[in-house]
């Protein structure tokens, strides 16, 4: 069973936040840019893997929310497909606020 986490940062330090997840799980995610995850963001792996996304809440673009129940986290960070959810969770506690787990 793979488990689906995203958590909420607060702030907008996309950078800074990169640098803590990174060093919190032992990964390195890469830059990259897209109009559907609210311009630039950070990602690790692909679908149908482990993967995680870091990005911004708010597009700027579209003036939109991605997610509206959290409009204090300027940061919305994926952890897709993972079989380490409890790990995961567990690192990342200092510095992300779990919104949601949904287990498929």
């Amino acid at each position: 069973m793979k488990t689906y986490l995203l958590f909420g940062i607060e702030g907008d330090d996309m950078h800074g936040a990169r640098s803590r997840l990174e060093r919190a799980l032992g990964i390195r995610m890469e830059l990259h840019e897209s109009g559907y995850r609210c311009g630039e963001y950070y990602r690790l792996g692909d679908v149908g893997n482990e993967h995680f996304i870091l990005q911004k809440n708010f597009d700027e673009f579209e003036g939109e929310w991605t997610e509206p129940s959290c409009l204090e986290c300027g940061l919305l960070f994926y952890a897709n497909e993972t079989d380490r959810a409890a790990l995961i969770c567990a690192a990342v506690a200092r510095d992300a606020r779990l919104i949601s787990r949904q287990e498929l």
